[in-house]
């Protein structure tokens, strides 16, 4: 009996030190029975980085367009909402002042309506967020960020800088010229990509910039997806964007951008 329960004893001292030895060679940052468990790996510092957008919402995603350093807006009410939406959302405090508004607004993300305004506005955001004791040092409780931003009125949503024809090329491909065109009403390009002549190409417009709409799957010219940039001075258009083609026999996803310079 007495060396029964020795074997027993000894098969459960043997069955503990394995288990014991497992969770010490186990690697997860998450798991704190784990050698490389990290308290503070989900913890975040306060970053109040921010940036100005127009709002588009497609068939199920909604998307969001930076606005490059000017807010076209006209004077005849409606499409005039700016989004000012901060790069984090998991602060616990937010506070934002913009312009000469009285008001302090404390969402993450919000919007405000300008219409028939001009000149700068400036927009400071201050963020505050807790976490563990030792993970960051204290003064990364605070950030405090501001950021300008132009206001330029124009007559009708239909006269944004960004519509007209351009002439130019692929990076990768600078002999072969080709034009594109942007139309009040189309709403999408027209040309392109290189060689897409019986499609357009459908974007969402927002003064000196664009996004291409992605929110339908367009089995034609490539499947673009990307951003354009119209550059300082407004006569050269800058698109970087995806595009599939067929390298080695395989279809692949490969990066572009166009440069083109306004021809009308």
């Amino acid at each position: 009996m007495y060396r029964i329960n020795f074997l027993g004893l000894l098969v459960f001292l043997v069955f503990i030190m394995g288990f014991e030895s497992c969770k010490k060679d186990c690697y997860d940052p998450f798991n704190p029975d784990c050698v490389d468990y990290d308290p503070c790996i989900g913890e975040v510092k306060a970053d109040a980085e921010f940036g100005f957008y127009k709002r588009k919402v497609g068939t199920d995603t909604i998307f969001w367009i930076p606005v490059v350093d000017t807010f076209y807006n006209w004077c005849n009410g409606g499409g005039n909402q700016l989004f000012f939406r901060a790069n984090n959302s998991q602060m616990d405090n937010y506070e934002w002042t913009v312009g000469s508004d009285p008001r302090i607004f404390s969402d993450s993300v919000f919007f405000l309506s300008f219409e028939c305004i001009s000149g700068p506005v400036n927009t400071t955001l201050s963020v505050e967020n807790e976490f563990l004791e030792g993970c960051f040092s204290e003064e990364m409780k605070n950030d405090i960020n501001t950021k300008g931003i132009y206001m330029e009125i124009i007559p009708s949503l239909l006269e944004q800088p960004i519509y007209g024809k351009y002439e130019g090329y692929n990076e990768d491909q600078e002999d072969e010229i080709f034009t594109i065109e942007l139309k009040p009403l189309a709403e999408g390009i027209i040309g392109f990509p290189k060689g897409c002549n019986n499609a357009t190409i459908p974007i969402f417009i927002n003064g000196r910039n664009f996004m291409i709409d992605v929110s339908e799957v367009y089995q034609h010219c490539g499947r673009p997806e990307g951003f354009g940039f119209l550059q300082e001075g407004n006569q050269t258009l800058i698109i970087d964007y995806k595009l599939t083609e067929e390298v080695e026999g395989k279809e692949t996803r490969v990066n572009k951008r166009f440069i083109g310079t306004r021809v009308d």
